[in-house]
């Protein structure tokens, strides 16, 4: 049975959710994904620890953290990678993970599919 866009969506949120918390430690309040053609997007908000929060209230030490968390990221991306593949049933091309200073984290996937047809 082909699931459907609703469907997708909400176990692709379920899944980062999940991968967010036991992989990264980010232990996202939300965490919405929108499927568009052959992109996900995928939002997790207030992300960071009660630390973590202090901590990038400056720009050098933010820098810092960034730059961990993209590291933090990069070892961990195929594994995300091939969750996804299970669940859509297609190629990941490309996994764009962006980190904002506020907490919130975005993922931008880039499917070998397009779910509009």
């Amino acid at each position: 049975m082909k699931k459907s866009k609703a469907e997708l969506e909400k176990e692709i949120s379920r899944l980062v959710a999940d991968f967010l918390d036991r992989q990264l430690g980010e232990h996202a309040v939300s965490v919405d994904t929108f499927l568009s053609g052959n992109s996900l997007t995928v939002r997790a908000t207030n992300c960071f620890s009660p630390g973590e929060k202090t901590l990038v209230q400056n720009e050098y030490d933010w820098h810092l953290f960034q730059d961990f968390k993209n590291q933090q990221f990069e070892k961990v991306e195929p594994q995300l990678k091939t969750q996804l593949e299970k669940i859509t049933d297609c190629e990941v091309l490309n996994i764009v993970s962006v980190v904002g200073q506020d907490g919130m984290r975005f993922e931008v996937v880039m499917l070998g599919k397009n779910f509009e047809n």
